[in-house]
């Protein structure tokens, strides 16, 4: 009989060598390195636009108003005019309303060659040894109209490096420590 079917048993899950030896061969599994993962600042990054846009409204509505009584008001004795000064002043406070809000928030972190170091939105990144580096919350803030996840403002200081504070999500710099 050439052409005679033979039964074949098949291995169930459980059953057959495989499972009755476990393997005592373990393959290494690297540690994950920190230095290829950046840790952007999502949180600090909406909570400060949000409360710039805000800043910015009531500038421009404060702005309006003062300019509009300059203007129905003029009287055209000095050198300078009002509407000028007005503008100066505007300019010089949406730049520090740019330095309290978006100058404290930094847009990302990262561990690299034993320093941790923050890229601020000035485009400098400050670079702070991690063997030494300390972190301590000066000011949480919870969710609101403001930011839709709760952040902090961090002091980040090392010896060596200074001190600086900034605006981060909640538990921002758990993976440096």
């Amino acid at each position: 009989m050439a052409g005679a079917a033979r039964a074949v048993r098949i291995p169930r899950a459980g059953e057959g060598p495989a499972a009755t030896e476990p393997s005592t061969e373990t393959v290494p599994t690297p540690a994950p390195r920190l230095t290829e993962h950046r840790f952007a600042n999502a949180a600090g990054s909406s909570r400060a636009f949000r409360t710039f846009v805000f800043f910015l409204v009531a500038l421009a509505v404060i702005y309006a108003v003062f300019l509009d009584l300059a203007v129905s008001s003029s009287t055209g004795g000095s050198n300078y005019s009002v509407e000028e000064v007005l503008t100066a002043a505007v300019i010089i406070s949406l730049g520090i309303g740019w330095f309290v809000t978006f100058g404290q928030t930094p847009s990302e972190a990262w561990v690299e060659a034993g320093q941790l170091v923050v890229h601020e939105r000035t485009g400098r990144s400050r670079r702070f040894p991690q063997d030494d580096v300390k972190f301590h919350v000066l000011r949480s803030n919870e969710v609101g109209i403001f930011g839709p996840e709760p952040t902090e403002y961090v002091e980040v200081f090392a010896p060596r490096a200074g001190r600086r504070t900034y605006l981060v999500g909640t538990h921002f710099f758990d993976f440096a420590q």
